[in-house]
């Protein structure tokens, strides 16, 4: 083989050999992503409900807790009844409309 052509062939093995590394490392890190992806799929949401977790707690700041989530249910309930009486006007004007 003359000099020229086992330059031309060492320049395609290297060529080769990087691609085929380069291929291996996408390889490895794309897999680890999707198995990251597939274990997040698995996972449930999230353990019960609020409450729950809230009767876990030692029972002075259970009721501190309540209390607090009572006065902020408390507090929003106008909102809720204007937002319902709201609901309700627009549907009597649907309905008179037609």
């Amino acid at each position: 083989m003359s000099p020229g052509t086992l330059k031309i062939a060492l320049a395609a093995s290297v060529a080769l050999n990087l691609f085929a590394i380069a291929a291996g490392a996408t390889l490895f890190v794309t897999r680890a992503q999707i198995e990251d992806r597939v274990e997040a799929q698995h996972r449930p949401a999230r353990a019960g409900s609020p409450m729950r977790l809230i009767d876990q707690l030692d029972p002075a700041v259970r009721e501190r807790v309540r209390d607090t989530l009572r006065a902020s249910a408390l507090a929003a309930r106008p909102d809720f009844e204007e937002a319902r009486l709201k609901r309700r006007q627009a549907v009597e004007m649907g309905r008179s409309a037609t």
